[in-house]
């Protein structure tokens, strides 16, 4: 590909694609077309004073002008499926390879970036600003991988790094075609158990939307190393937490194959800190019926599951759970058995469960759980079910629950979108961000393991002494909770009643 101008050059594949011809361009944005030939030619690009009403026109009409064939195979490329979400996300395309190209000729008096650009020394927040490549955007297909040294720096550099995204509309999407490895440096991790804990959970979180795998390596000590297979890479050298030195950024093929592949013979089965994985090979391979009867037992409860559910109202969302996995998951039969295993458990075991004042806000607003590893929403009258249960079932002397709330805890925020089951036999963690994505992730790395028993044990006597009365905090913030639903199901009727319109109960939940 010609790279003398990535604008011109993904302006001209658009408009090849859905046969947009330079007048009829030039007629949308009414523009004469001698400005529309030089954009697509690479001898100028739109003046910084009207770049965003452009570009905005320039998707608008390509989306318009697509003939249904050519609108199909955007759409797949740009994953969206509606007409004006396709418009947002090439619009963010073109911003983005507008931008790059624009600060290219700014920095070298000309539209053409070199190879290979070097910087002694960087901050982490210019390095990161340079990691924002336009070739993100390509979210078909990626080839991504990184070595970081993340539990070096500060929470708000490493923070930005994992703020990285397929642009604007990224986190409503999801990329199939999206690899990424992370290989980081554990060594002391344990350090800072908390604030590293809290990151990696948050951190997959982040990335439940593409491929992502994480692994560990010394080798990641004081590096800083991002690269797209063939594209694009940039590297440095850690120092002093906040600082990169001798930086190399390009878009040479050559380099970025080679930095790509240097970190990826760091990514292997021995190194993998999180097995992504289901809750059918839970099942089948690692265990999971042995772990809910195995010794130290230990719960985050981020969100509801279907643990906590009464049987009757399991059984109401089988169905649910069998189209969401159209054959993948459990069968029904599994699905009862293991429920009677989970009550007997919870029942008969001791179990300590840490939750969060926001883990009941959230069943009571939107009214998601996550239904062995899938998120299923209960209506309203399921929910005061649910709730009802919740009252019930935490009476149990067997439980001892510690409550934390968000305002006294603010590090807590972090394990939100998290469940984690720790346990003798298995430590697994339920991933799940608010557009719907979920994903099972079982722990690997010994010295994650320790981190998490760590983590748990901190966060469980952070108010240690105030133990007693977080029973009766717990019990105040369900009937709350309870009454909060009870309100909700007599707006919705009366709601219902008066007009056939949105009623205010949707609203909320959105």
């Amino acid at each position: 590909m010609d790279e003398k101008n990535r604008f011109s050059n993904l302006l001209r594949q658009l408009m090849t694609l859905v046969n947009l011809k330079n007048y009829t361009l030039a007629r949308a944005l009414q523009y004469d077309v001698s400005y529309i030939s030089k954009w697509v030619s690479g001898r100028m690009i739109p003046s910084e004073k009207t770049a965003q009403e452009v570009l905005h026109g320039i998707s608008a009409c390509v989306v318009d002008s697509a003939a249904p064939e050519p609108l199909a195979r955007l759409m797949q490329d740009y994953r969206v499926e509606d007409p004006e979400l396709l418009k947002l996300a090439i619009y963010d395309n073109l911003k983005a390879e507008y931008e790059y190209v624009r600060d290219a000729k700014a920095n070298t008096t000309t539209s053409t970036s070199t190879r290979i650009q070097y910087y002694p020394q960087l901050s982490i927040s210019q390095f990161v600003q340079k990691m924002h490549h336009p070739v993100l955007r390509r979210v078909k297909s990626l080839e991504v991988t990184g070595m970081m040294d993340l539990l070096s720096m500060n929470d708000k550099d490493r923070q930005a790094i994992i703020s990285l995204d397929c642009g604007e509309n990224g986190d409503s999407r999801t990329y199939p075609g999206v690899h990424f490895s992370m290989v980081i440096n554990l060594t002391n991790a344990m350090e800072h158990c908390m604030d590293s804990t809290m990151f990696l959970i948050k951190l997959l979180i982040r990335e439940v939307n593409v491929e992502f795998e994480l692994y560990n390596s010394q080798q990641a000590l004081g590096r800083v190393i991002f690269a797209v297979q063939n594209e694009f890479a940039i590297s440095g050298m850690l120092t002093g937490g906040d600082q990169c030195i001798s930086v190399a950024v390009g878009e040479d093929p050559e380099n970025s194959r080679l930095l790509y592949q240097t970190v990826q013979s760091y990514c292997n089965a021995e190194s993998q800190v999180f097995k992504r994985t289901t809750m059918r090979d839970l099942v089948d391979k690692y265990g999971y019926l042995y772990s809910i009867l195995s010794g130290n037992q230990r719960w985050i409860l981020g969100h509801i599951t279907e643990a906590l559910l009464p049987e009757d109202l399991l059984r109401e969302l089988i169905p649910s759970y069998m189209k969401l996995t159209a054959g993948r998951g459990l069968t029904e039969s599994e699905i009862l058995s293991i429920h009677s295993l989970s009550s007997a458990m919870l029942k008969e075991t001791h179990v300590r469960l840490l939750t969060f004042d926001a883990t009941f806000s959230d069943l009571v607003t939107d009214g998601v759980i996550d239904f062995y590893g899938e998120q299923i929403r209960l209506d309203i009258t399921q929910r005061i079910r649910c709730f009802e249960q919740l009252i019930e079932l935490f009476k149990s002397e067997q439980l001892e629950i510690r409550l934390v709330r968000e305002r006294t805890f603010k590090a807590s925020r972090s394990a939100r979108g998290a469940s984690v089951h720790i346990s003798d036999a298995l430590t697994y963690l339920r991933i799940s961000n608010p557009d719907g994505y979920s994903r099972l992730e079982m722990v690997k790395n010994s010295d994650i393991l320790r981190m998490f028993d760590q983590f748990y044990e901190e966060i469980w006597n952070y108010r240690r002494e105030t133990s007693a009365r977080d029973q009766d905090d717990l019990f105040s913030l369900l009937r709350h909770d309870l009454q909060s639903v009870h309100l909700m199901q007599r707006v919705e009727k009366s709601d219902s009643i008066r007009s056939p319109r949105e009623s205010v109960l949707s609203r909320v939940e959105k």
